[in-house]
C-alpha cells in the first residue's frame, strides 16, 4: 500500500516537471518572438 501511494506521488512529480519544463520552453519561446519583433521595429 505505502509502495504504491510512494510510485504514484512519484509519478505526479514527473508529470509535473515535464508540464513546468514545457511551461518554462513556450515562454523562453515567446520572449524570444516578443525580442524579434522589438528588433525588427527597432530596424524597420
Amino acid at each position: 500500500m505505502v509502495k504504491y501511494v510512494l510510485l504514484n506521488i512519484n509519478s505526479i512529480l514527473n508529470n509535473v516537471r515535464n508540464n513546468l519544463t514545457d511551461i518554462f520552453f513556450c515562454c523562453c519561446k515567446i520572449k524570444n518572438a516578443a525580442v524579434t519583433k522589438e528588433q525588427y521595429s527597432v530596424n524597420g
